[in-house]
């Protein structure tokens, strides 16, 4: 970190901003980091919490004793907030992370979707091809057939000629024969 020098007590690490006083570090980092949450409650076997009190009495306010106990309650507050949003984070990526793989999901799904409705499309229009193929054949047909007017006019020509009454050639040479037979006899 750029600016800062750092220095142990007892059990605490302080960061120290040069050029910096104490009280304005703490002012400053109180701004920054906003009011801290309140500290749980914490319920022991008599409804209180257990508390130690090392060296019989506090320090007095305004003393250095005062300024680094403060202190190491405000860095406990910092790092006690600085895990919290570590946990949110963390939760955050996670969520982000499930998301990103639903919606990877959703789009490899989709895209087999869309490829099977893609086929589904090309045999259909191949259908259709073969269809109309089909129905311009049958209209090739159906213009070489004859129209009512031709039918008409066989019909006229059926009735004036009469080929019910034709002789079929095999009747032609019966009869040629059965003259002929007459005629010898």
């Amino acid at each position: 970190m750029l600016g800062m020098t750092a220095f142990r007590t007892e059990s605490f690490k302080y960061l120290v901003f040069p050029g910096k006083k104490m009280a304005d570090q703490a002012a400053d980092i109180e701004m920054a980091m906003g009011p801290p949450p309140a500290p749980p409650k914490r319920g022991g076997l008599f409804g209180g919490g257990l508390k130690l009190e090392l060296g019989g009495k506090k320090p007095e306010a305004g003393t250095p004793a005062a300024e680094f106990q403060s202190m190491g309650q405000e860095v406990n507050n910092v790092s006690r907030r600085l895990r919290l949003l570590e946990d949110r984070t963390q939760n955050l990526r996670q969520k982000v992370q499930l998301t990103d793989q639903n919606m990877l999901d959703n789009q490899r799904k989709l895209l087999t979707e869309i490829k099977t409705n893609a086929d589904d499309i090309a045999e259909m229009k191949h259908q259709i091809q073969e269809v109309e193929n089909k129905i311009v054949m049958l209209i090739k047909e159906l213009r070489m057939c004859a129209n009512k007017e031709d039918v008409d006019i066989m019909s006229k020509y059926l009735e004036f000629w009469q080929p019910q009454t034709f002789v079929t050639r095999e009747q032609v040479e019966k009869i040629i024969q059965e003259m002929l037979h007459n005629y010898t006899q």
